[in-house]
């Protein structure tokens, strides 16, 4: 069974990269600020569960803890932001989680049944790549059957 599977994906392999038709060299852009020393857009959200808020905008260099909250997002996010331009295509989504729940994790209290509570407003703040041309911010809920659905989009400056 390993030796099948192992000359399935050779062939494959070969087949993707033997395709003469097109040849094009594609180039991945990173979307994501990984270091403290990039320059980046600096952007400090207010959040509500209906509504998003944009407090400050500014170039700069991000923080250790701006660059903790940039993640692609999963099926675990109940809340995504996205950024899009000026067409409303999508060029960026961090899943942010659910910042409306603040959970408590407290030494002697893990017997109980409730580890935390809602809470309605969020302030985050978050790094993007100067060379992302966004015009647009959105927040998004995930729906029970994993659908994003966009509470608010606010323009940017």
């Amino acid at each position: 069974m390993k030796i099948f599977l192992s000359l399935f994906f050779l062939f494959n392999i070969n087949y993707l990269f033997s395709h003469t038709e097109g040849k094009r060299h594609i180039e991945f852009e990173k979307h994501l600020i990984s270091s403290i020393e990039q320059d980046a857009h600096i952007l400090a959200l207010n959040l509500s569960p209906n509504s998003i808020q944009l407090t400050k905008f500014f170039s700069g260099k991000p923080t250790n803890q701006t660059l903790l909250k940039l993640k692609q997002p999963s099926k675990r996010d109940k809340y995504v932001l996205r950024l899009l331009d000026n067409n409303m295509n999508e060029l960026l989504t961090l899943g942010i989680g659910n910042p409306f729940y603040a959970y408590a994790h407290h030494i002697g209290f893990e017997d109980r049944k409730v580890m935390g509570g809602p809470v309605s407003s969020a302030k985050i703040e978050i790094a993007i790549p100067i060379n992302l041309d966004a015009k647009f911010i959105a927040i998004s809920s995930r729906d029970s059957k994993s659908n994003l659905k966009d509470i608010q989009k606010i323009k940017l400056p």
